[in-house]
């Protein structure tokens, strides 16, 4: 009966060490990866990483801060406050420009809220002397959705005077690489690599690597990031239109938007029922407020449209909204 008191301290102690060392675990485990290395990249590139996190709790998580062990690394939080289920983003920004060669950084994220926790990330890299690449990345910044874009980089080399660039490759989609040899002399090679970009399905931002293939043996891949934001040539708001229920012998309007990157006139707009009228201006200008009218005075019948909408951009000729209405 003496050794009971003993007994218990030593299983409330396994317990206390098991439920610490659990809450220790929590915010390593909340994160997807927690290593990235970058590889070998060109001097004053612009080299980034996203490290992702999933809030475990039943409460909003907090992130408080985060620490790089090397200034080699910049770490940035892209999501201080992450609701219940929801993910968080961490960036990590390696620092091409004052750092060279074999670089690594340990990145610590603190939690405060609903509770302490702290993770840490891992970072590796080789920054290249010989290689510079200026602008150090493919940022395309916004560009309309299938409209072509270009865009260019200078890629300068001093070391071996046999040293070539051999290809310029990428899993981007709609991404065409011209990589062309413009000057060599005494062990100095410059290249043009020329980037042709045409969106064809995709809307919203776009992040990818471009990786140039060099005569390099031991460091034969240099990569480049590739970056850009694809917008519509001319967005509509609501699409669709939905009306909800529309009484009996009545006449109903909602507004519709047209926004474009540039001035633009609407040529003409169609539609299938005749319920449906529509006004628009043939001024050319940037947005366009349309009202679309449903006359429901001599027919109670649910109503299921489409709208066409001719205009005179290039990139969106026709625009087509569907118009959705009950009968109450």
């Amino acid at each position: 009966m003496k050794r009971r008191p003993f007994l218990i301290s030593t299983v409330m102690l396994f317990c206390s060490s098991f439920s610490v060392a659990h809450g220790a675990n929590w915010a390593n485990q909340a994160f997807e990866s927690r290593h990235h290395n970058f590889g070998n990249v060109a001097r004053a590139a612009r080299v980034e990483h996203i490290f992702e996190f999933t809030n475990p709790f039943q409460q909003t998580l907090q992130v408080a801060a985060v620490r790089a062990s090397c200034g080699c690394t910049t770490p940035v939080i892209l999501t201080k406050s992450v609701k219940p289920g929801e993910s968080g983003q961490i960036l990590a920004r390696f620092n091409t420009r004052s750092f060279l060669g074999q670089r690594g950084a340990t990145l610590t994220v603190v939690f405060n809220s609903p509770r302490h926790g702290e993770a840490q990330l891992r970072v590796d890299g080789y920054v290249r002397k010989d290689v510079v690449c200026d602008p150090g990345e493919l940022a395309f910044g916004t560009i309309q959705l299938g409209t072509p874009s270009v865009k260019s980089v200078n890629i300068m080399y001093a070391g071996q005077a046999d040293w070539k660039i051999l290809n310029a490759e990428s899993a981007i989609t709609g991404l065409e690489l011209h990589v062309e040899e413009t000057s060599r002399q005494d062990g100095r090679v410059n290249y043009l690599l020329t980037a042709t970009y045409t969106p064809t399905d995709t809307v919203g931002y776009l992040n990818g690597d471009i990786y140039l293939r060099t005569s390099d043996r031991s460091r034969s891949f240099v990569p480049l990031q590739f970056s850009t934001k694809i917008v519509e040539p001319i967005s509509a708001s609501p699409s669709p239109m939905l009306f909800g229920k529309i009484p009996q012998q009545s006449t109903t309007t909602k507004k519709l938007i047209l926004r474009g990157e540039k001035p633009f006139r609407v040529l003409s707009i169609h539609t299938n029922d005749e319920r449906v009228r529509c006004n628009h201006l043939s001024e050319s200008k940037k947005l366009h407020l349309i009202t679309v009218t449903i006359d429901a005075e001599t027919d109670s019948q649910d109503l299921h449209c489409q709208l066409e909408i001719n205009t005179d951009c290039e990139a969106a000729k026709s625009i087509v909204i569907d118009v959705q209405a009950s009968a109450s």
